[in-house]
């Protein structure tokens, strides 16, 4: 019994060795509804960086109030910005028939961002749509607000360190003081 179990073992170790675990096997190929995304071609945009927020000519949003908030029981502080875009360059850019396009806040790099995430006006009044965001304070360097208009490749980034620094050298007036 003994013997012909050590046999019954050796053959399956034999049987087992002449097929190679590793071996690459080729799997047919069945034709699926998968379509090929090109991530370069679609999401390679031709960034402009505007410098600014005065009333230039690239400069499609325009800047409103800035304020830093701390919160009682919360470590750090935010940043308050509010922005206005023209709400009918704003629909237009929404109703790209292959694209969502529009404004986006990005964090982190601005080819493969961190942080990806597609605004939605808080308010649309007399012609403008208006966003209100709410940033720490730490990260205002790495994060970006952009705009994706309806034609062409371009894409306008604002970079909103930039953007609270230029609010900030803005001289007050006496009625808002």
């Amino acid at each position: 019994m003994k013997l012909s179990l050590l046999w019954l073992f050796s053959v399956c170790i034999a049987m087992g060795q002449g097929q190679d675990p590793f071996e690459e096997k080729e799997v047919p190929s069945a034709k699926s509804n998968e379509s090929i995304y090109n991530f370069d071609d679609v999401h390679k945009w031709d960034d402009v960086i505007v410098k600014g927020i005065g009333k230039a000519e690239q400069n499609i949003i325009s800047w409103g109030s800035t304020n830093v908030a701390s919160h009682r029981g919360v470590i750090g502080k935010t940043q308050d910005l509010e922005f206005y875009i023209d709400a009918k360059a704003y629909e237009e850019a929404l109703g790209h028939p292959e694209l969502n396009r529009g404004v986006i806040l990005m964090a982190g790099d601005t080819r493969f961002p961190l942080l990806h995430c597609w605004l939605r006006p808080f308010s649309i009044h007399a012609g403008k749509a208006l966003f209100v965001l709410n940033i720490p304070v730490e990260r205002l360097g790495e994060t970006y607000v952009a705009f994706i208009p309806r034609d062409g490749k371009k894409r306008y980034l604002y970079s909103l360190k930039e953007v609270v620094l230029g609010l900030k050298s803005i001289p007050k007036t006496q009625n808002e003081e």
